[in-house]
């Protein structure tokens, strides 16, 4: 069952900031890792319960390709997306977010 997919404000501006962190390394890896994570948003739409529950009801995919993961917590009729997280950072900012 397909759900309306909701970004907040906070995994726009992690979304914005690696965007430009990889077009300043390769013009147009920016817009693959967009590609990537737009992948991934489309799949949480269309199938949101697929993934597991890693922390407080959120549920996480692994960007393809990229080290990041997509957290979002599933509501009746929207799916809200709390960050996209990468790898190396202190997991207690993603702790400290998503509670």
């Amino acid at each position: 069952m397909s759900k309306k997919v909701v970004l907040s404000l906070e995994s726009l501006a992690d979304a914005r900031q690696a965007f430009l962190w990889y077009e300043s390394k390769n013009a147009g890896l920016g817009e693959h890792f967009l590609a990537e994570v737009n992948a991934c948003i489309e799949l949480i739409g269309s199938n949101p319960e697929l993934f597991e529950v890693a922390h407080n009801n959120y549920r996480r995919v692994i960007v393809r390709r990229f080290p990041y993961a997509i957290f979002y917590k599933c509501a009746e009729d929207t799916v809200t997306i709390g960050s996209i997280f990468h790898h190396s950072l202190n997991p207690e900012r993603l702790r400290n977010r998503l509670r």
